[in-house]
């Protein structure tokens, strides 16, 4: 039986290193799609953090900007969008604090960028006759400060592609990025509501699993073992269920740290001292969310008890099936990078990367349906191994004119539905929560349809 390695799952016309940069025009038009579309959308809702959970994110970064502090009930009430605000006001610790339950992680990566929306607007305070207030909340600040999550969540996208073109052809890598984005969740998380958590998961999740790849071929150094505690830190503090993630890193460098340290290789006390550095830098990163949880309740953990998911009990029917919001049904290109996803896994179960991103993924899918609500929004963070699987689905149809048509046709159909909702989404057509939540209402496309119409 011939053995799968990594190399050989370049296909054979493709197999040489001499890859013209013209192959990553999908990709760079994507890029572009995705600041164009971040620049239209905010042209004309000017991402006034539609969703009450991103006003949350935000008011961390808020108050310690404007006040220093971790006393939320001013921010939360100031803030001219939120119109559940009398519903958090009330939610206070038992010394009577205002309390913020959604993790701060947005809000660290939104600082520079904060900074940059006040200094625009202090100018345009300045040369403009029309002063702007400087209250966090005017037209600088929701324009300015989500571009940090955009910027970010395309990185994610270059990292997937990283990762992914070092397993296939660069053309397929750059096409399967492109699919990933145009044809799932990503493109609505990252484009058009970077002002919740998901594009920044998308980022750091990436970024953790190339830099993770990265050591595993390379071995560690100094900057890798600080991007690799960095990544993990952040994309915990971003979304706390990201936590899942962490078993890639053990499963792809744990066996290698464990066997030099048995063997007593030359190496072994180097390999631990970068992953001691690591762990610093891991525990760096979540330190800001403990001051947090200790200003409001005065306990490390929070109320983090009180939200963990029923782990006795997933539904998995709910998160991938449900209508209208689950995975494989509000984005079926979904479905079929999971199914070249699994062929990929069970072909190349010999390779570690492999083994650790099927772990990961099996972790992260398990406690999303164990989670209550969201289906479908939550897995952004997966995008990596979507474009695994799609470069495998591509890998199984080359060479095979009927293979390649099909799933063309079928990418083809599932990148244009998507597409079709998000300008739906974009024109009032359907309720935005549709992507960002579970609807409250039942949709009615055609009364809005003929309302439009009507004038």
């Amino acid at each position: 039986m011939t053995t799968i390695t990594a190399t050989s799952l370049v296909s054979s016309s493709q197999a040489g290193r001499a890859v013209r940069q013209s192959h990553l025009w999908p990709l760079g038009i994507v890029i572009i799609g995705a600041l164009l579309l971040y620049a239209e959308t905010t042209a004309r809702f000017g991402h006034a953090l539609a969703v009450a959970d991103a006003h949350l994110y935000y008011t961390h970064a808020h108050s310690w900007y404007f006040d220093g502090d971790c006393d939320y009930e001013n921010d939360i009430a100031g803030n001219p969008a939120l119109e559940v605000r009398d519903f958090y006001l009330a939610q206070r610790s038992p010394a009577g604090r205002v309390v913020n339950i959604f993790p701060c992680g947005w809000s660290i990566v939104a600082m520079p960028f904060l900074a940059l929306a006040d200094g625009l607007t202090a100018l345009h305070n300045a040369i403009v006759d029309h002063p702007l207030p400087r209250d966090g909340h005017s037209v600088y600040y929701r324009a300015v400060v989500p571009l940090a999550h955009v910027l970010l969540g395309l990185i994610g996208l270059w990292a997937g592609y990283v990762v992914t073109a070092r397993y296939f052809s660069k053309t397929s890598a750059a096409w399967s990025a492109a699919a990933v984005w145009l044809g799932t969740n990503v493109s609505y998380f990252v484009s058009v509501e970077p002002t919740m958590s998901h594009a920044a998961s998308l980022g750091f999740v990436a970024l953790m699993i190339l830099v993770s790849d990265n050591i595993h071929r390379r071995g560690w150094s100094m900057s890798r073992a600080l991007a690799l505690g960095f990544s993990c830190g952040m994309m915990a503090a971003v979304r706390h269920q990201n936590i899942a993630w962490i078993v890639v890193p053990l499963l792809l460098l744990g066996p290698t740290i464990a066997q030099s340290t048995w063997s007593r290789q030359s190496r072994w006390l180097h390999s631990w001292g970068f992953g001691v550095v690591a762990l610093l830098a891991f525990v760096v990163c979540l330190a800001p969310q403990v001051g947090v949880n200790l200003a409001t309740h005065g306990t490390v953990m929070s109320q983090l008890g009180a939200y963990m998911p029923d782990w006795l009990h997933p539904d998995f029917g709910r998160e991938l099936f449900a209508v209208p919001t689950g995975l494989f049904v509000l984005y079926p290109l979904s479905f079929l990078c999971v199914i070249g996803g699994l062929v990929l896994a069970w072909r190349t179960r010999h390779l570690p990367l492999t083994r650790s991103l099927f772990a990961g993924g099996t972790a992260i899918f398990y406690m999303n349906a164990c989670a209550a609500f969201g289906p479908s929004r939550r897995y952004a963070c997966c995008a990596v191994l979507f474009m695994l699987g799609f470069a495998a689905a591509m890998q199984w149809s080359s060479g095979v004119r009927w293979r390649s048509a099909m799933l063309g046709a079928l990418a083809t159909i599932c990148c244009a539905g998507n597409l079709m909702l998000l300008i739906m989404a974009d024109r009032c057509l359907v309720d935005r929560e549709l992507f960002t939540a579970c609807p409250i209402h039942p949709l009615d496309l055609l009364g809005n349809v003929s309302r439009l119409a009507g004038g």
